[in-house]
């Protein structure tokens, strides 16, 4: 059993990260740049209030996701965070 793990854990490739560890700052940047999500939220959300601004982004009813995206800007297919829109059943 040891050894099909050992297998196994070589075999499997860790998911595709362009910027490691995730949660820097770095990596906010990289995720961020060149999204539609930069249009959402740059008119003036950090003037508000904590509670004024998440009122407003509730209302908004958009969701993001990680993922494959075509950027804004560059039209290049990158990795990123950008517009979900959930497949309708």
């Amino acid at each position: 059993m040891l050894l099909v793990l050992l297998a196994a854990s070589l075999w499997t490739k860790p998911p595709y990260m362009p910027v490691r560890p995730p949660n820097t700052i770095a990596a906010y940047i990289y995720y961020l740049c060149d999204s539609k999500i930069l249009d959402d939220f740059g008119d003036g959300l950090e003037a508000m209030g904590q509670e004024e601004r998440d009122k407003l982004v509730s209302e908004m009813g958009k969701q993001y996701a990680y993922g494959e995206m075509t950027g804004a800007v560059s039209g290049e297919r990158r990795m990123g965070v950008d517009h979900h829109t959930p497949a309708r059943r």
